[in-house]
């Protein structure tokens, strides 16, 4: 069971999670939590739980670019701050990869917004994310088509897109010195399409 922000984000067919849909810059923690069913359905082999960064503890800006082999370039950027009482973080992630076989380049697009307000006994938070996201498989090929060129695709498309929109507000009051109550809800939409080019 993985939870982002207290929502559970394993997809409904499968309980698989699409890691490609969150960006790195904006994970402040992850913890990983032994068999509690607290967590939902199938957590009583562990938990784990990514708590998303907002304004109150990630002040200043930042931007990262990076590239590499066969097409690789990667960026990211984040900005928090906050003030008095209210904060707002915003974090854009994006990635491209041609690949190293034909028709087999990965693109990467996500982006994490929070908008929190904290007094002495409340926080509050409205965060939402987005994500559009498209890879290419590098799937098997005949070695004798490898020897006539290494980047030689046998069958195509092999593709993949993920795409999700989400809203999420939570929220924590301390009612006494020793009662806290807290909540969420939240929105989730998200799509996926395969095509596979094998017969």
């Amino acid at each position: 069971a993985v939870s982002q922000n207290g929502v559970r984000i394993n997809e409904a067919f499968g309980d698989t999670v699409n890691w490609d849909l969150i960006p790195t810059a904006a994970i402040k923690s992850v913890n990983l939590v032994t068999n509690n069913p607290a967590f939902g359905l199938n957590a009583l082999g562990g938990a784990i739980d990514i708590q998303m960064k907002d304004g109150f503890n990630y002040h200043g800006a930042e931007i990262d670019t990076m590239g590499g082999s066969f097409g690789r370039v990667q960026s990211s950027a984040q900005w928090g701050k906050q003030i008095d009482n209210f904060a707002v973080y915003g974090a854009l992630e994006a990635m491209h990869d041609g690949g190293f076989r034909n028709f087999s380049a990965s693109n990467i697009r996500r982006f994490y917004g929070d908008v929190g307000y904290k007094s002495d006994s409340s926080e509050f938070h409205l965060n939402m994310g987005v994500a559009d996201n498209n890879f290419g498989a590098a799937a098997t090929v005949p070695i004798e088509l490898l020897r006539q060129y290494y980047g030689a695709t046998y069958t195509t498309p092999q593709t993949s897109a993920n795409r999700v929109g989400y809203l999420n507000l939570t929220g924590k009051v301390e009612v006494t010195p020793t009662w806290t109550i807290e909540g969420n809800t939240h929105v989730r939409i998200f799509d996926q399409r395969t095509q596979d080019g094998n017969p």
